[in-house]
């Protein structure tokens, strides 16, 4: 499972599924193995503090494919 807390900006988070408009002040719960991720929807920052349980390794998601490099360069 995994956490977001949202500390400045605004943003869309996926969860699964579903989509949800975020901002500051707010907590996302990700359950274990749901598809997730984070846009930024405002102008400024978007900043998030997140925490996993198992925590996470990036070496192993790289790896399998789950995360590349380009994946937030902006088109």
């Amino acid at each position: 499972m995994q956490i977001y807390v949202i500390v400045a900006g605004r943003g869309r988070m996926l969860v699964g599924e579903e989509y949800k408009e975020v901002s500051v002040g707010e907590l996302v719960y990700v359950p274990s193995g749901l598809m997730h991720g984070i846009e930024n929807l405002g102008e400024g920052v978007l900043s998030y503090v997140s925490a996993a349980n198992p925590a996470f390794d990036y070496s192993e998601a790289y790896d399998r494919g789950q995360l590349v490099g380009d994946a937030y360069t902006k088109q």
